[in-house]
């Protein structure tokens, strides 16, 4: 369920718990594990704050209570960037923006069987692509994160795969940018005197993940990003592994970084977390065409591209089949899809009926 708030004040109508947010704490050797708490009854927010040794483990148990579908899992205290090309698989489900919606990422994992009710993996050797844009507009972006999280440690351990992508509004949250910050979480940080970023900063456990993850990837011939790639970077950057690496040297927050032009282009219009070109003419230049973004494809050995960010009414193919554009929007439940690959094959799934449309 999504928050009702009041508009004048950002103060909810709803009880809410939001977190666990938790802070490795180096030096004490600790984790400080934070649970913010609002009662409607009261218009009371408060803060539950508890400290756990960790001595020399590498992980720890985490059990989230309040939320269904989210068994104990152990989180990492240290995180590494995973790679960014994949061998060919028989089943892949990759999921448009999400922007906070807890219940429609549930939806779509339950109808496409993989998860059961318990919210465990069963979608074996499988992979799961989260296209990017978990945060923001909604108030459940926690509870997103720690959901993709642990089906991102039970997925391997069954030989199957979940990618988060990074995505502009990541971005903007990582680099203290809320201009779409849910009201929940405006009040959340007004009471408390902290600005949003400094929850995802690299102490924390979320914040250390985020910024590990990739922001393009390959999985056999078919390319997955947030907002499309450009020829501007695909001539910069022909190599998949260069576009993480410098994406996440630019988001690491131990480091002062001075960009060059071509970081610059990285995380700009025309770079994989803004761009919109496929679908609509952008930033002075007309939409791209078939025969250039074949040319796109060519340079990182695909034939498919898969991505988000500029939303449709449902998922659609461009370019005679070789792309699929799936942010579709959110808020209504007979509405919402998921793009379904199955033996070589592409379906437009619709989540509500539990129906598969060949596509492309």
């Amino acid at each position: 369920m999504l928050l009702k708030y009041d508009v004048e004040s950002n103060q909810p109508s709803h009880n809410f718990v939001d977190g666990p947010h938790i802070r490795v704490l180096k030096y004490e050797k600790c984790l400080e594990v934070l649970y913010f708490n609002y009662d409607f009854n009261k218009a009371l927010l408060s803060v539950d704050s508890d400290k756990i040794s960790i001595d020399e483990n590498v992980e720890v148990e985490v059990e989230i209570n309040h939320e269904k579908y989210i068994p104990k899992f152990n989180a990492k205290l240290f995180h590494s960037a995973p790679a960014s090309v994949f061998s060919a698989v028989e089943k892949i489900v990759a999921i448009g923006d999400l922007h906070g919606d807890y219940n429609r990422l549930i939806r779509a994992l339950l109808a496409a069987n993989v998860i059961n009710k318990q919210g465990s993996w069963i979608f074996g050797n499988g992979h799961v692509v989260i296209i990017g844009d978990v945060f923001d507009r909604g108030n459940q972006v926690t509870s997103l994160l720690w959901k993709i999280y642990q089906l991102n440690q039970e997925s391997e351990r069954a030989g199957g795969k979940v990618h988060f992508l990074l995505g502009n509004h990541e971005w903007m949250n990582l680099n203290k940018d809320h201009r779409f910050l849910h009201p929940h979480y405006v009040y959340l940080c007004e009471k408390h005197n902290i600005d949003y970023s400094d929850l995802y900063n690299s102490d924390f456990i979320l914040g250390s993940w985020l910024r590990s993850r990739n922001s393009v990837i390959r999985i056999g011939d078919v390319l997955f990003v947030h907002a499309g790639l450009s020829a501007e970077v695909s001539e910069a950057f022909p190599y998949l592994e260069d576009i993480n690496i410098q994406i996440r040297r630019i988001l690491d927050d131990s480091l002062i970084v001075r960009r060059n032009s071509k970081e610059e282009l990285l995380t700009g219009s025309y770079g994989p977390l803004w761009y919109r070109g496929y679908i609509m003419p952008w930033v002075g230049k007309s939409i791209v065409n078939t025969s250039d973004f074949k040319k796109i494809l060519k340079v990182y050995n695909s034939n498919y591209l898969v991505f988000g960010h500029t939303t449709q009414a449902h998922i659609e193919s461009f370019y005679d089949g070789a792309a699929f554009g799936i942010d579709v929007p959110f808020g209504n439940i007979e509405q919402e899809e998921v793009l379904l690959y199955e033996d070589g094959v592409w379906y437009r799934f619709y989540v509500h009926k539990k129906e598969k449309v060949k596509i492309g």
